[in-house]
């Protein structure tokens, strides 16, 4: 099996070695704010079929007048923005088609984006070190002993909260593994608890942001408070950075630990279909939500099952694990998200998320369902397994 993924490292720059990333960075937003400002001028004069230029005619054009200090920096960093200008453009139109709200391609504007660019070419990776075009041997804090890569595809040098990463995507070829030998499970994903087992297992969340809100609450008056452009308000800025920087960290290392271990430890898992975009726009719980990091849990537990030989089933939109009892199967029409607990008639009494996690472990071990919460036999959506589609991980193999 033929995978691809991203090892990232926190790279150990000195002066020199960072300002040569700056200016690269620099130049990957020159060539972005460059190649969407023609595009946008081609589609407002509209000139037969200009507005379509490709992807190769706009890097060629942007090779005739590029700026004479872009000569020193390597020409990736360039030509990967104006590719990703074409991929920008691309999703925008095809999202539009599919009726789905996506904004337009915005310009970048110093300061106030991510530093980032990409580069391709001569690529290595030793134990604590990692050589890149133009800006050679670059130190890596920590050791790259686990890296491991069947063919390297490019290199991604990023900038946050004020300290240099990289992020090497590789394809690699994995061995098909054998399914754990754990039972099926039921996952319910929920705020009280993070996680709640068809097993009884109540896994909490860290919440991070929970945690920092009161420090970070100080942090953003005092940048309010400061004089704009100034020094002081620049060093303010940075301290609510690193500590949004270090909610992240949090939040994706407990997301890794407790992704990896439920993929290696049970066979098949059902999980519930959740629309995490729409819920988030529920003011009330939209920081709840993102701080437990839900959507993004769902999508490391696919690909660490695929990896693992288990099977991770998603159950169909409607199905109704809230609403039915796990020991009769009767449903109820109405159930408050302020009932904590399930009440049935034939005398169970049992907590809602560890009765909706007993009624998703049926979903893994037989992945169709056709029960809606109205009551009704047909569901508008059933439950599907997750086909294996691995997308570059910019965190990392994980554990």
């Amino acid at each position: 099996m033929k995978v691809t993924l991203a090892y990232r490292f926190a790279l150990d720059l000195n002066d020199r070695q960072a300002t040569a990333c700056a200016q690269h960075a620099g130049l990957a937003r020159k060539a972005w704010n460059w190649a969407l400002a023609d595009r946008n001028e081609r589609f407002e004069k509209r000139e037969g079929k200009a507005k379509f230029i490709s992807c190769y005619d706009q890097q060629k054009a942007w090779v005739a007048q590029k700026p004479a200090w872009a000569y020193q920096l390597s020409a990736w960093a360039a030509v990967s923005a104006i590719e990703d200008v074409d991929r920008a453009f691309r999703s925008f139109w095809r999202a539009r088609k599919e009726g789905r709200r996506v904004g337009f391609p915005r310009f970048k504007a110093r300061g106030k984006c991510r530093e980032s660019f990409r580069l391709r070419g001569s690529i290595r990776v030793e134990r604590h070190r990692v050589k890149l075009p133009i800006l050679g041997w670059l130190r890596i804090r920590g050791s790259a002993s686990r890296f491991r890569a069947d063919k390297l595809l490019y290199a991604t040098v990023s900038r946050e909260a004020g300290r240099w990463f990289v992020s090497i995507t590789v394809e690699q070829e994995r061995e098909e593994r054998v399914a754990p030998p754990g039972d099926p499970v039921g996952l319910d994903l929920g705020i009280a608890h993070f996680l709640t087992l068809s097993d009884g297992t109540v896994i909490d969340a860290p919440r991070p942001l929970r945690t920092a809100l009161r420090k970070l609450r100080r942090q953003q008056k005092a940048v309010a408070r400061s004089q704009r452009n100034s020094a002081s308000r620049k060093k303010k800025s940075a301290r609510v950075a690193r500590t949004h920087a270090r909610v992240k960290a949090i939040r994706q290392d407990f997301l890794h630990r407790t992704s990896h271990v439920i993929a290696t430890s049970h066979a098949a898992i059902g999980v519930e279909s959740l629309n995490v975009r729409a819920m988030i726009r529920n003011r009330r719980l939209s920081r709840a939500i993102s701080d437990m990091g839900w959507g993004e849990f769902l999508r490391q537990l696919a690909y660490k099952t695929s990896w693992s030989g288990s099977t991770l089933v998603e159950a169909g939109r409607f199905y109704p694990s809230s609403k039915m009892c796990s020991r009769c199967g009767a449903r109820k029409v109405d159930l408050a998200l302020s009932e904590r607990v399930y009440r049935c008639s034939c005398g169970l009494v049992l907590d809602r998320d560890l009765n909706a996690a007993r009624n998703l472990r049926p979903v893994a071990v037989t992945p169709t369902d056709t029960l809606n919460a109205s009551g009704g036999n047909v569901s508008p959506g059933s439950a599907w397994q997750i086909p294996l589609k691995l997308e570059p991980s910019t965190e990392g193999p994980g554990a």
